[in-house]
């Protein structure tokens, strides 16, 4: 999720050509999206924190927890950290239960 060349190769071109209004079209249709993913991405980590706090009766909010998933999601990685999350809680399932048959809707 590298916003480096989509911004660089068509919203500098247009920038060096003068044509601003595409230039900040370009930014807008690239920046707006990958805010609004990385901003929801915190927001279901927060709940997913806080809910799992409740379960476990832990401290609610850790500063590390806190810290780590800001600095992934400041740097647009956040999509990957739940996933990989995701991942890591599906495998630890599977081991401490019988194995679920996958399910397709067509």
């Amino acid at each position: 999720m590298n916003m480096g060349p989509a911004l660089y190769d068509p919203g500098f071109q247009y920038s060096m050509l003068h044509d601003y209004s595409l230039s900040g079209l370009t930014f807008a249709f690239v920046v707006i999206p990958s805010i609004t993913i990385q901003y929801f991405s915190f927001k279901y980590f927060v709940t997913d924190l806080y809910q799992r706090s409740l379960k476990t009766m832990d401290v609610p909010f850790q500063k590390r927890d806190w810290f780590v998933s800001l600095t992934v999601h400041v740097l647009q990685l956040g999509v990957l950290q739940r996933y990989t999350r995701g991942k890591q809680i599906q495998n630890s399932s599977n081991l401490t239960s019988h194995k679920v048959k996958s399910v397709t809707f067509f």
